[in-house]
């Protein structure tokens, strides 16, 4: 009888509060017994501290077991609060027990703690983008990388990078913005499966926005693989083309279906809608 009334709970998604205590110390039991590779101790120590301290605040769901999931990968993930950016790399490295280096804003490498700590999950850093904050403009590097050539070069090494496919910060609660052409990109130079990870909000499901701090929702989708846009990506560059703009826009054309692909996958992992 108790555990049919548990199983009722949890489909009207609510549980009492000894359950909510029983699940998150389960999670961190998880987590802790996960091994972790390719970090120094103090950045696998580190990890761990900010996983243990904010797992009353995050919840981990997952389509497929931890070792189901390929490596090394492409970890796609919507991107709609600013803490999101770190608290997410930190569980995914956590959950999978494996290095992933995510495409983060060059600002977060200035701020206080915050930097160094980002620096600890060796991140690819994005140089080509703007900010807001006057105060870190002049932070900002002159002399630009190409990020999509540094996550080609640390995935020739085995270790998976994670990417935030619309480009940047999206707080509209109801759609996710167009995704980018640098993940399919990456997966035609690669051939590597994209995870789809979608983060939400139990704020934004009740009152229909996003919040500026709160608990958040990671959910683990199931791997897509791309190899019938790999052959075709592979036969234009094969082929002698006459035209050099006309074979980049066939290209061009292939990486923004991939890209349309894992936004639709990550779209009801998230909540929102994708309209493109």
């Amino acid at each position: 009888m108790f555990h049919r009334r548990v199983d009722i709970w949890r489909i009207k998604g609510y549980y009492p509060d000894y359950m909510v205590f029983f699940t998150k110390a389960a999670q961190i039991s998880r987590i802790l017994r996960t091994p972790i590779q390719g970090f120094a101790p103090i950045a696998l120590f580190l990890i761990r501290v900010v996983v243990c301290a904010a797992s009353l605040l995050v919840t981990v769901k997952t389509a497929a077991r931890r070792e189901a999931l390929p490596s090394p990968a492409v970890f796609a993930v919507n991107h709609s609060a600013e803490y999101d950016a770190f608290l997410v790399p930190c569980f995914l490295i956590a959950f999978g027990g494996r290095s992933i280096s995510f495409f983060i804003h060059w600002m977060f490498r200035n701020f206080p703690l915050v930097g160094w700590l980002m620096k600890q999950i060796d991140p690819i850093w994005v140089e080509n983008r703007e900010t807001k904050k006057q105060w870190l403009k002049k932070y900002k590097r002159r002399k630009r990388g190409n990020p999509i050539a540094e996550a080609i070069k640390k995935i020739s090494t085995g270790t998976s990078v994670g990417i935030f496919p619309e480009g940047g910060l999206n707080r509209n609660p109801e759609k996710l913005t167009r995704g980018r052409l640098g993940i399919g990109e990456i997966v035609l130079k690669t051939g590597l499966p994209v995870i789809p990870v979608g983060v939400d909000f139990p704020v934004r499901r009740r009152f229909g926005k996003i919040p500026v701090f709160g608990r958040l929702i990671i959910s683990i989708g199931l791997p897509l693989r791309f190899p019938l846009q790999q052959k075709q990506w592979q036969k234009l560059s094969a082929d002698a083309h006459p035209e050099p703009r006309i074979l980049r826009l066939q290209q061009n054309d292939l990486c923004q279906e991939i890209s349309h692909t894992v936004m639709r996958a990550i779209a009801p992992l998230c909540g929102k809608k994708y309209p493109f």
